[in-house]
Protein backbone atom coordinates (compact mmCIF):
# COMPACT_ATOMS: atom_id res chain seq x y z
CA UNK A 1 0.00 0.00 0.00
CA UNK A 2 1.15 3.24 -0.84
CA UNK A 3 3.13 4.65 2.03
CA UNK A 4 1.15 8.59 1.53
CA UNK A 5 -2.00 6.62 1.75
CA UNK A 6 -1.16 5.35 5.31
CA UNK A 7 -0.10 8.39 6.42
CA UNK A 8 -2.70 10.31 5.08
CA UNK A 9 -5.62 8.14 6.71
CA UNK A 10 -3.49 8.39 9.98
CA UNK A 11 -4.05 12.43 9.41
CA UNK A 12 -7.14 12.05 9.15
CA UNK A 13 -8.03 9.67 11.98
CA UNK A 14 -6.44 12.32 14.26
CA UNK A 15 -8.40 14.67 12.67
CA UNK A 16 -11.43 12.52 13.09
CA UNK A 17 -10.82 11.46 17.45
CA UNK A 18 -9.98 15.33 18.14
CA UNK A 19 -12.86 16.76 16.00
CA UNK A 20 -14.38 18.51 19.11
CA UNK A 21 -10.80 20.37 19.68
CA UNK A 22 -10.94 21.30 16.07
CA UNK A 23 -14.32 22.32 16.06
CA UNK A 24 -14.08 24.56 19.26
CA UNK A 25 -11.03 26.28 18.82
CA UNK A 26 -12.53 27.33 14.70
CA UNK A 27 -15.69 28.63 16.73
CA UNK A 28 -14.30 30.36 19.64
CA UNK A 29 -11.41 32.04 16.89
CA UNK A 30 -14.65 33.10 14.70
CA UNK A 31 -16.69 34.03 17.42
CA UNK A 32 -13.72 36.05 18.91
CA UNK A 33 -13.37 37.71 15.44
CA UNK A 34 -16.78 38.65 14.86
CA UNK A 35 -17.80 39.83 18.41
CA UNK A 36 -14.33 42.57 17.69
CA UNK A 37 -15.30 43.29 14.64
CA UNK A 38 -18.57 44.10 15.85
CA UNK A 39 -17.84 46.11 18.38
CA UNK A 40 -14.92 47.89 16.81
CA UNK A 41 -15.58 51.60 15.83
CA UNK A 42 -16.38 52.19 12.38
CA UNK A 43 -13.98 54.41 10.09
CA UNK A 44 -14.53 55.94 7.11
CA UNK A 45 -11.88 56.51 4.09
CA UNK A 46 -12.48 59.03 1.46
CA UNK A 47 -9.95 60.11 -1.04
CA UNK A 48 -9.56 63.62 -2.95
CA UNK A 49 -7.40 63.36 -6.45
CA UNK A 50 -4.61 65.73 -7.15
CA UNK A 51 -3.13 66.43 -10.32
CA UNK A 52 0.55 66.95 -10.48
CA UNK A 53 1.74 68.06 -14.24
CA UNK A 54 5.84 67.88 -14.72
CA UNK A 55 7.88 70.98 -14.78
CA UNK A 56 8.58 70.40 -18.69
CA UNK A 57 10.28 73.75 -19.66
CA UNK A 58 8.70 75.95 -22.34
CA UNK A 59 12.16 77.18 -23.55
CA UNK A 60 13.21 75.34 -26.40
CA UNK A 61 10.46 72.16 -25.75
CA UNK A 62 13.49 70.16 -24.17
CA UNK A 63 12.58 68.02 -20.92
CA UNK A 64 14.88 69.04 -18.06
CA UNK A 65 16.72 66.24 -16.09
CA UNK A 66 15.06 67.45 -12.80
CA UNK A 67 11.56 67.47 -14.63
CA UNK A 68 12.21 63.41 -15.25
CA UNK A 69 12.36 62.44 -11.48
CA UNK A 70 10.15 65.36 -10.30
CA UNK A 71 7.38 63.42 -9.73
CA UNK A 72 9.17 60.72 -8.38
CA UNK A 73 10.55 62.76 -5.54
CA UNK A 74 6.53 64.39 -4.95
CA UNK A 75 5.25 61.69 -3.18
CA UNK A 76 7.45 61.38 -0.40
CA UNK A 77 7.67 65.49 -0.67
CA UNK A 78 4.15 65.24 -0.15
CA UNK A 79 2.97 62.58 1.99
CA UNK A 80 5.74 64.34 4.57
CA UNK A 81 4.32 67.76 3.97
CA UNK A 82 0.29 66.27 4.38
CA UNK A 83 1.24 64.33 7.65
CA UNK A 84 3.10 66.96 9.32
CA UNK A 85 2.27 68.25 12.48
CA UNK A 86 1.73 72.18 11.64
CA UNK A 87 -0.73 70.67 8.77
CA UNK A 88 -2.53 68.05 10.71
CA UNK A 89 -2.96 71.21 13.27
CA UNK A 90 -4.60 73.20 10.69
CA UNK A 91 -6.47 70.41 9.81
CA UNK A 92 -8.24 70.07 12.80
CA UNK A 93 -9.09 73.57 12.87
CA UNK A 94 -10.23 73.89 9.52
CA UNK A 95 -12.59 71.06 9.81
CA UNK A 96 -13.52 71.40 13.52
CA UNK A 97 -11.93 67.63 14.68
CA UNK A 98 -11.40 66.86 18.07
CA UNK A 99 -8.70 64.14 17.01
CA UNK A 100 -6.08 63.46 14.67
CA UNK A 101 -6.83 61.80 11.35
CA UNK A 102 -5.18 59.19 9.69
CA UNK A 103 -3.72 61.03 6.25
CA UNK A 104 -2.06 58.52 3.80
CA UNK A 105 -0.98 59.68 0.22
CA UNK A 106 0.10 57.42 -2.62
CA UNK A 107 1.09 58.30 -6.25
CA UNK A 108 -1.12 56.37 -8.85
CA UNK A 109 1.39 54.62 -10.98
CA UNK A 110 2.31 55.80 -14.86
CA UNK A 111 -0.06 58.89 -13.89
CA UNK A 112 0.68 62.34 -12.99
CA UNK A 113 -2.45 61.95 -10.59
CA UNK A 114 -1.97 61.43 -6.57
CA UNK A 115 -4.61 60.31 -3.96
CA UNK A 116 -4.81 62.10 -0.98
CA UNK A 117 -7.19 59.66 1.48
CA UNK A 118 -8.29 60.89 5.34
CA UNK A 119 -9.65 58.55 7.91
CA UNK A 120 -12.21 59.29 10.13
CA UNK A 121 -15.27 58.43 12.17
CA UNK A 122 -17.89 60.11 10.38
CA UNK A 123 -18.21 59.44 6.36
CA UNK A 124 -19.40 63.55 6.14
CA UNK A 125 -15.96 64.61 8.08
CA UNK A 126 -14.06 62.31 6.02
CA UNK A 127 -14.74 63.77 2.69
CA UNK A 128 -15.07 67.54 4.09
CA UNK A 129 -11.54 66.02 5.40
CA UNK A 130 -9.57 65.24 2.41
CA UNK A 131 -10.97 68.33 0.31
CA UNK A 132 -9.45 70.55 3.07
CA UNK A 133 -6.23 68.85 3.09
CA UNK A 134 -6.33 68.57 -0.45
CA UNK A 135 -6.84 72.53 -0.73
CA UNK A 136 -4.32 73.15 2.31
CA UNK A 137 -1.31 70.52 0.42
CA UNK A 138 -1.49 72.64 -2.96
CA UNK A 139 -1.71 76.34 -0.61
CA UNK A 140 1.69 74.48 1.02
CA UNK A 141 2.76 73.70 -2.41
CA UNK A 142 2.32 77.34 -4.11
CA UNK A 143 4.06 78.91 -0.86
CA UNK A 144 7.10 76.96 -0.98
CA UNK A 145 7.32 77.63 -4.60
CA UNK A 146 7.03 81.19 -4.02
CA UNK A 147 9.22 80.98 -1.30
CA UNK A 148 12.20 78.94 -3.40
CA UNK A 149 11.40 81.45 -6.00
CA UNK A 150 12.37 84.51 -4.28
CA UNK A 151 15.31 82.95 -2.98
CA UNK A 152 16.62 82.40 -6.48
CA UNK A 153 15.49 85.42 -7.56
CA UNK A 154 17.79 86.76 -4.68
CA UNK A 155 20.47 84.72 -5.46
CA UNK A 156 20.55 85.65 -9.45
CA UNK A 157 20.64 89.23 -8.84
CA UNK A 158 23.74 89.11 -6.57
CA UNK A 159 25.41 86.91 -9.23
CA UNK A 160 24.03 89.79 -11.85
CA UNK A 161 25.11 92.77 -9.63
CA UNK A 162 28.83 90.97 -9.12
CA UNK A 163 29.18 90.05 -12.98
CA UNK A 164 27.87 93.96 -13.85
CA UNK A 165 30.40 95.10 -11.51
CA UNK A 166 33.18 93.28 -12.85
CA UNK A 167 32.44 94.51 -16.25
CA UNK A 168 31.69 98.23 -15.77
CA UNK A 169 35.68 98.03 -13.60
CA UNK A 170 36.78 96.44 -17.11
CA UNK A 171 35.53 98.53 -19.59
CA UNK A 172 35.96 101.79 -17.61
CA UNK A 173 40.20 100.58 -17.59
CA UNK A 174 39.88 99.59 -20.72
CA UNK A 175 38.62 103.32 -21.88
CA UNK A 176 41.43 105.14 -20.47
CA UNK A 177 44.04 102.99 -21.62
CA UNK A 178 42.85 103.65 -25.01
CA UNK A 179 43.16 107.38 -24.10
CA UNK A 180 46.77 107.20 -23.74
CA UNK A 181 50.08 106.12 -26.42
CA UNK A 182 50.29 102.96 -27.47
CA UNK A 183 52.76 100.85 -26.10
CA UNK A 184 53.31 97.04 -26.19
CA UNK A 185 52.57 96.96 -22.56
CA UNK A 186 49.46 98.85 -22.80
CA UNK A 187 48.59 97.15 -26.05
CA UNK A 188 48.83 93.37 -23.86
CA UNK A 189 46.82 94.60 -21.09
CA UNK A 190 44.12 95.98 -23.94
CA UNK A 191 44.00 92.51 -25.05
CA UNK A 192 43.56 91.10 -21.32
CA UNK A 193 40.71 93.27 -20.34
CA UNK A 194 38.57 92.98 -23.84
CA UNK A 195 39.22 88.77 -23.20
CA UNK A 196 37.67 89.59 -19.41
CA UNK A 197 34.66 92.01 -21.58
CA UNK A 198 33.62 88.99 -23.19
CA UNK A 199 34.30 85.85 -20.78
CA UNK A 200 32.28 88.35 -18.22
CA UNK A 201 29.40 89.54 -20.86
CA UNK A 202 28.90 85.72 -21.81
CA UNK A 203 28.44 84.75 -18.14
CA UNK A 204 25.96 87.54 -17.70
CA UNK A 205 24.02 86.59 -20.62
CA UNK A 206 23.80 82.87 -19.59
CA UNK A 207 23.34 83.39 -16.37
CA UNK A 208 20.35 85.17 -17.79
CA UNK A 209 19.11 82.14 -19.70
CA UNK A 210 19.24 79.90 -16.96
CA UNK A 211 17.23 82.52 -14.36
CA UNK A 212 14.73 82.76 -17.06
CA UNK A 213 14.81 78.67 -17.81
CA UNK A 214 14.36 78.32 -14.32
CA UNK A 215 11.68 81.03 -13.93
CA UNK A 216 9.58 79.11 -16.59
CA UNK A 217 9.92 75.65 -15.28
CA UNK A 218 8.85 76.76 -11.26
CA UNK A 219 6.05 78.49 -12.71
CA UNK A 220 4.61 75.06 -14.54
CA UNK A 221 5.47 73.68 -11.29
CA UNK A 222 3.67 76.21 -9.28
CA UNK A 223 0.56 76.25 -11.32
CA UNK A 224 0.41 72.49 -12.00
CA UNK A 225 -0.35 70.98 -8.36
CA UNK A 226 -4.20 71.43 -8.77
CA UNK A 227 -7.22 69.60 -7.19
CA UNK A 228 -8.43 67.02 -9.74
CA UNK A 229 -10.53 65.35 -8.30
CA UNK A 230 -13.50 66.05 -4.79
CA UNK A 231 -13.78 63.44 -2.48
CA UNK A 232 -16.87 61.57 -2.13
CA UNK A 233 -18.47 60.76 0.94
CA UNK A 234 -18.29 57.16 1.33
CA UNK A 235 -21.31 54.60 1.86
CA UNK A 236 -19.42 51.90 3.68
CA UNK A 237 -16.90 51.96 6.51
CA UNK A 238 -13.53 51.18 5.11
CA UNK A 239 -12.64 49.34 8.72
CA UNK A 240 -13.12 47.10 9.84
CA UNK A 241 -13.25 44.93 6.96
CA UNK A 242 -15.91 42.55 7.88
CA UNK A 243 -15.21 39.68 4.93
CA UNK A 244 -11.48 40.16 5.71
CA UNK A 245 -11.86 39.74 9.38
CA UNK A 246 -14.06 36.83 9.28
CA UNK A 247 -11.74 35.08 6.50
CA UNK A 248 -8.40 35.31 8.37
CA UNK A 249 -10.48 34.34 11.48
CA UNK A 250 -11.69 30.80 9.48
CA UNK A 251 -8.45 30.35 8.56
CA UNK A 252 -7.13 31.10 11.80
CA UNK A 253 -9.54 29.06 13.53
CA UNK A 254 -8.64 25.65 10.82
CA UNK A 255 -5.00 26.29 11.59
CA UNK A 256 -5.16 26.96 15.19
CA UNK A 257 -7.31 23.65 15.84
CA UNK A 258 -6.01 21.29 13.98
CA UNK A 259 -2.42 22.70 15.03
CA UNK A 260 -3.82 22.08 18.67
CA UNK A 261 -5.23 18.75 17.78
CA UNK A 262 -2.07 17.41 16.76
CA UNK A 263 -0.15 19.08 19.48
CA UNK A 264 -2.53 17.11 22.05
CA UNK A 265 -2.33 13.96 19.94
CA UNK A 266 1.98 14.03 20.77
CA UNK A 267 1.33 14.74 24.23
CA UNK A 268 -1.16 12.36 24.78
CA UNK A 269 -0.13 8.89 26.15
CA UNK A 270 -3.69 6.91 25.07
CA UNK A 271 -3.33 4.60 22.27
CA UNK A 272 -6.25 5.62 19.31
CA UNK A 273 -5.50 2.59 17.01
CA UNK A 274 -4.71 -0.86 15.97
CA UNK A 275 -1.65 0.68 14.13
CA UNK A 276 -0.57 2.77 17.18
CA UNK A 277 -1.10 -0.53 19.44
CA UNK A 278 1.15 -3.07 17.05
CA UNK A 279 3.87 -0.64 16.14
CA UNK A 280 4.63 0.74 19.82
CA UNK A 281 5.57 -3.14 20.56
CA UNK A 282 6.34 -5.10 17.63
CA UNK A 283 3.70 -7.38 17.92
CA UNK A 284 0.67 -8.16 15.36
CA UNK A 285 -2.65 -7.13 16.61
CA UNK A 286 -4.36 -11.06 15.77
CA UNK A 287 -7.69 -9.44 15.75
CA UNK A 288 -10.47 -6.56 16.92
CA UNK A 289 -13.58 -6.92 19.63
CA UNK A 290 -16.25 -4.18 19.35
CA UNK A 291 -17.57 -3.05 22.46
CA UNK A 292 -20.34 -5.94 23.09
CA UNK A 293 -23.10 -4.22 25.27
CA UNK A 294 -25.46 -7.10 25.24
CA UNK A 295 -24.16 -10.35 26.52
CA UNK A 296 -25.79 -13.84 27.02
CA UNK A 297 -25.03 -16.65 29.88
CA UNK A 298 -21.74 -16.65 30.73
CA UNK A 299 -20.94 -13.44 29.18
CA UNK A 300 -20.92 -14.81 26.03
CA UNK A 301 -21.83 -12.96 23.10
CA UNK A 302 -25.05 -13.64 20.57
CA UNK A 303 -24.47 -15.60 17.65
CA UNK A 304 -24.45 -13.82 14.53
CA UNK A 305 -23.57 -10.83 15.85
CA UNK A 306 -20.74 -8.12 14.81
CA UNK A 307 -19.11 -9.07 18.43
CA UNK A 308 -19.76 -12.88 17.40
CA UNK A 309 -18.04 -12.72 14.43
CA UNK A 310 -14.74 -10.79 15.57
CA UNK A 311 -14.01 -14.08 17.74
CA UNK A 312 -14.60 -16.14 14.72
CA UNK A 313 -12.09 -14.28 12.80
CA UNK A 314 -9.81 -14.22 15.93
CA UNK A 315 -10.51 -18.35 16.06
CA UNK A 316 -9.40 -18.33 12.83
CA UNK A 317 -6.23 -16.70 12.89
CA UNK A 318 -5.44 -18.33 16.26
CA UNK A 319 -5.89 -21.67 15.20
CA UNK A 320 -3.62 -21.20 12.24
CA UNK A 321 -1.01 -19.78 14.09
CA UNK A 322 -1.22 -22.87 16.55
CA UNK A 323 -0.87 -25.06 13.35
CA UNK A 324 2.53 -23.42 12.73
CA UNK A 325 3.72 -22.43 15.67
CA UNK A 326 2.54 -25.76 18.10
CA UNK A 327 0.82 -24.47 21.55
CA UNK A 328 -1.32 -25.69 23.52
CA UNK A 329 -1.66 -23.16 26.64
CA UNK A 330 -2.29 -20.18 26.18
CA UNK A 331 -2.47 -17.24 28.55
CA UNK A 332 -4.74 -14.86 28.29
CA UNK A 333 -3.83 -11.58 30.34
CA UNK A 334 -4.02 -7.76 30.22
CA UNK A 335 -1.64 -4.57 31.76
CA UNK A 336 -4.23 -3.95 33.71
CA UNK A 337 -7.87 -4.88 35.18
CA UNK A 338 -11.06 -3.99 33.94
CA UNK A 339 -9.77 -4.56 29.80
CA UNK A 340 -11.92 -7.40 28.91
CA UNK A 341 -9.74 -10.92 29.86
CA UNK A 342 -11.81 -13.04 31.31
CA UNK A 343 -14.75 -12.29 28.91
CA UNK A 344 -12.71 -11.99 25.71
CA UNK A 345 -11.22 -15.48 27.23
CA UNK A 346 -14.55 -16.88 27.81
CA UNK A 347 -15.72 -15.93 24.37
CA UNK A 348 -12.80 -17.66 22.48
CA UNK A 349 -12.85 -20.43 23.91
CA UNK A 350 -16.44 -20.81 22.94
CA UNK A 351 -15.62 -19.67 19.24
CA UNK A 352 -12.70 -22.33 19.18
CA UNK A 353 -14.93 -24.82 20.36
CA UNK A 354 -17.64 -24.68 17.66
CA UNK A 355 -14.55 -25.38 15.53
CA UNK A 356 -14.81 -29.15 17.09
CA UNK A 357 -12.05 -28.23 19.17
CA UNK A 358 -12.16 -29.58 23.30
CA UNK A 359 -11.21 -26.31 25.09
CA UNK A 360 -10.88 -25.95 28.35
CA UNK A 361 -10.71 -21.99 30.16
CA UNK A 362 -8.81 -22.02 33.23
CA UNK A 363 -9.53 -19.24 35.95
CA UNK A 364 -5.74 -18.92 37.25
CA UNK A 365 -7.39 -15.11 38.78
CA UNK A 366 -7.28 -16.85 42.25
CA UNK A 367 -7.46 -13.18 44.04
CA UNK A 368 -10.78 -12.19 42.02
CA UNK A 369 -11.84 -14.87 40.41
CA UNK A 370 -14.89 -14.55 37.82
CA UNK A 371 -15.68 -17.27 35.54
CA UNK A 372 -17.19 -19.62 38.39
CA UNK A 373 -19.76 -16.35 38.93
CA UNK A 374 -20.44 -16.08 35.26
CA UNK A 375 -20.91 -20.14 34.72
CA UNK A 376 -23.22 -20.10 37.60
CA UNK A 377 -21.20 -23.44 39.28
CA UNK A 378 -19.35 -23.85 42.81
CA UNK A 379 -15.61 -22.45 42.98
CA UNK A 380 -14.75 -24.44 46.50
CA UNK A 381 -13.09 -26.97 43.77
CA UNK A 382 -10.75 -25.46 41.19
CA UNK A 383 -7.55 -25.21 39.71
CA UNK A 384 -5.80 -24.41 43.35
CA UNK A 385 -7.32 -28.23 44.62
CA UNK A 386 -5.64 -29.69 41.63
CA UNK A 387 -2.41 -27.87 42.03
CA UNK A 388 -1.96 -28.65 45.55
CA UNK A 389 -3.31 -32.26 44.44
CA UNK A 390 -6.56 -32.10 46.28
CA UNK A 391 -8.44 -33.09 44.22
CA UNK A 392 -8.66 -34.65 40.90
CA UNK A 393 -9.35 -33.27 36.99
CA UNK A 394 -12.30 -35.20 36.85
CA UNK A 395 -13.96 -33.22 39.72
CA UNK A 396 -12.29 -29.82 38.95
CA UNK A 397 -13.06 -29.10 35.52
CA UNK A 398 -16.91 -28.59 35.00
CA UNK A 399 -19.44 -27.95 32.51
CA UNK A 400 -22.86 -26.07 32.89
CA UNK A 401 -26.08 -25.76 30.66
CA UNK A 402 -24.86 -22.05 29.87
CA UNK A 403 -21.89 -23.66 28.27
CA UNK A 404 -21.36 -25.06 24.61
CA UNK A 405 -20.52 -28.48 24.30
CA UNK A 406 -16.84 -28.58 23.58
CA UNK A 407 -16.17 -26.01 26.13
CA UNK A 408 -14.92 -26.34 30.20
CA UNK A 409 -14.14 -24.57 32.56
CA UNK A 410 -11.46 -24.84 35.24
CA UNK A 411 -12.52 -22.23 38.27
CA UNK A 412 -9.90 -20.82 40.54
CA UNK A 413 -11.14 -22.93 43.49
CA UNK A 414 -10.38 -21.79 47.26
CA UNK A 415 -7.13 -20.88 49.38
CA UNK A 416 -7.02 -23.41 52.01
CA UNK A 417 -3.58 -22.99 53.83
CA UNK A 418 -2.58 -19.79 55.59
CA UNK A 419 0.63 -19.75 52.66
CA UNK A 420 -1.71 -20.02 49.42
CA UNK A 421 -4.27 -16.90 51.31
CA UNK A 422 -0.29 -14.96 51.99
CA UNK A 423 0.75 -15.37 48.48
CA UNK A 424 -1.74 -17.00 46.11
CA UNK A 425 0.89 -16.73 43.77
CA UNK A 426 2.93 -19.14 44.85
CA UNK A 427 0.86 -21.70 43.91
CA UNK A 428 1.55 -21.11 39.91
CA UNK A 429 5.56 -21.43 40.52
CA UNK A 430 5.22 -24.51 41.83
CA UNK A 431 6.29 -27.93 39.86
CA UNK A 432 2.80 -29.13 40.25
CA UNK A 433 1.60 -26.18 38.09
CA UNK A 434 3.58 -27.34 35.33
CA UNK A 435 2.45 -30.84 35.55
CA UNK A 436 -1.33 -29.36 35.42
CA UNK A 437 -0.88 -27.43 32.30
CA UNK A 438 0.91 -30.86 30.77
CA UNK A 439 -2.33 -33.01 31.75
CA UNK A 440 -4.74 -30.00 30.54
CA UNK A 441 -2.66 -30.32 27.31
CA UNK A 442 -3.10 -34.03 26.52
CA UNK A 443 -6.83 -33.89 27.48
CA UNK A 444 -7.52 -30.66 25.28
CA UNK A 445 -6.81 -29.23 22.20
CA UNK A 446 -6.83 -25.44 23.25
CA UNK A 447 -6.30 -24.41 27.15
CA UNK A 448 -6.65 -20.72 27.89
CA UNK A 449 -5.68 -19.55 31.08
CA UNK A 450 -7.57 -16.29 32.38
CA UNK A 451 -4.36 -14.60 34.76
CA UNK A 452 -5.00 -11.25 36.68
CA UNK A 453 -3.58 -8.41 35.13
CA UNK A 454 0.11 -8.68 34.58
CA UNK A 455 0.64 -4.80 36.80
CA UNK A 456 -1.56 -5.65 39.53
CA UNK A 457 0.43 -8.52 40.57
CA UNK A 458 2.77 -10.67 39.99
CA UNK A 459 0.79 -13.95 38.85
CA UNK A 460 0.35 -13.71 35.46
CA UNK A 461 4.66 -13.47 34.79
CA UNK A 462 4.56 -16.68 37.02
CA UNK A 463 2.18 -18.75 34.51
CA UNK A 464 3.57 -16.67 31.10
CA UNK A 465 6.95 -19.02 31.97
CA UNK A 466 5.41 -22.16 31.78
CA UNK A 467 2.50 -21.75 29.52
CA UNK A 468 3.49 -22.17 25.94
CA UNK A 469 2.06 -18.97 24.65
CA UNK A 470 0.39 -15.46 25.50
CA UNK A 471 -2.13 -13.75 24.47
CA UNK A 472 -2.43 -9.54 25.63
CA UNK A 473 -5.76 -8.02 25.77
CA UNK A 474 -5.70 -4.15 25.02
CA UNK A 475 -8.99 -2.11 25.81
CA UNK A 476 -8.63 0.21 22.70
CA UNK A 477 -10.79 2.84 25.02
CA UNK A 478 -8.18 2.84 27.51
CA UNK A 479 -5.27 1.74 26.25
CA UNK A 480 -2.12 3.69 27.50
CA UNK A 481 1.33 3.99 25.67
CA UNK A 482 3.31 3.69 29.37
CA UNK A 483 1.13 0.64 30.63
CA UNK A 484 1.49 -1.11 27.46
CA UNK A 485 5.14 -0.70 27.11
CA UNK A 486 5.36 -1.81 31.31
CA UNK A 487 3.03 -4.67 30.10
CA UNK A 488 4.92 -6.16 27.20
CA UNK A 489 8.22 -5.36 28.79
CA UNK A 490 7.34 -7.46 31.92
CA UNK A 491 6.17 -10.38 30.13
CA UNK A 492 9.50 -9.93 27.65
CA UNK A 493 11.92 -10.18 30.63
CA UNK A 494 10.08 -13.53 31.59
CA UNK A 495 10.67 -15.13 28.01
CA UNK A 496 7.07 -14.76 27.77
CA UNK A 497 6.05 -15.89 23.80
CA UNK A 498 3.77 -13.47 22.91
CA UNK A 499 1.51 -14.44 20.04
CA UNK A 500 -0.03 -11.65 19.40
CA UNK A 501 -2.90 -8.57 20.65
CA UNK A 502 -6.33 -8.53 21.05
CA UNK A 503 -7.61 -4.79 20.61
CA UNK A 504 -10.94 -4.81 23.12
CA UNK A 505 -13.88 -2.88 22.84
CA UNK A 506 -12.76 -1.51 19.05
CA UNK A 507 -15.12 1.19 18.10
CA UNK A 508 -15.94 -0.99 14.32
CA UNK A 509 -12.96 -3.57 14.22
CA UNK A 510 -12.90 -3.73 10.21
CA UNK A 511 -16.12 -2.76 9.59
CA UNK A 512 -18.26 -5.22 11.09
CA UNK A 513 -21.43 -3.56 11.61
CA UNK A 514 -21.40 -1.73 8.13
CA UNK A 515 -20.98 -6.00 6.97
CA UNK A 516 -23.97 -7.25 8.84
CA UNK A 517 -26.24 -4.18 8.07
CA UNK A 518 -25.67 -5.22 4.14
CA UNK A 519 -26.06 -8.72 4.79
CA UNK A 520 -29.44 -8.77 6.84
CA UNK A 521 -30.84 -10.06 9.54
CA UNK A 522 -32.48 -13.01 7.09
CA UNK A 523 -28.78 -13.98 5.46
CA UNK A 524 -27.20 -14.31 9.42
CA UNK A 525 -30.06 -16.72 10.13
CA UNK A 526 -29.45 -18.94 7.06
CA UNK A 527 -25.77 -18.80 8.68
CA UNK A 528 -26.96 -19.30 12.16
CA UNK A 529 -27.80 -23.33 10.85
CA UNK A 530 -24.39 -23.96 10.50
CA UNK A 531 -22.93 -25.57 13.39
CA UNK A 532 -21.05 -27.65 14.66
CA UNK A 533 -21.42 -31.28 15.74
CA UNK A 534 -21.20 -32.05 19.90
CA UNK A 535 -17.99 -32.39 21.69
CA UNK A 536 -18.05 -35.15 24.16
CA UNK A 537 -18.44 -34.76 27.78
CA UNK A 538 -15.01 -34.24 29.71
CA UNK A 539 -16.07 -37.27 31.81
CA UNK A 540 -16.54 -39.40 28.89
CA UNK A 541 -13.10 -38.36 27.33
CA UNK A 542 -11.41 -38.49 30.62
CA UNK A 543 -12.45 -42.44 31.27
Amino acid sequence: MWKGSVELRHYLSVVRRRIWTVLIVFGATCLVAGVATHFKQRLYTSSATIHVATGVSTLGGTVRTDDVVYLDRLENTYARLATGADMLARLKREVGLAYTPTVHIRGIPNTELMELSVTTSSPQLAAKSADVLAQLLIARVHAMSAEQAAEAEAAFEARVTRLTTTINAARVEYAALTAEPTTEQRRLKLEELKSTLHVQTARLVAEQQTYDSYRAAQDERTNAVSLAEDAVVPTAPSSPNVKLNLAIAVLLGLTGGLALAFVMENLSSRLNSRREISELVGVSVLGSIPTIKDKGALGLVKHDSPGDEAFRRLTATLLALQTRENFTTMLVTSGRPGEGKSLTAINLGRSIAERNKRVVVVDADVRIPTLHRLAGIDNSIGLTDVVSRRTSFDTAVRRTDTVPDGLWILPSGTLVTPRERADPGHLFSRPEMLDTLRELSRLFDVVLIDSPAILAVSDALTIAQVADAALLVVSEDNAGREELEATYESLAAVDARIVGIVVNRSSDPVGYSRYYARYGQANLANLATLRFESSPKFGEEAS
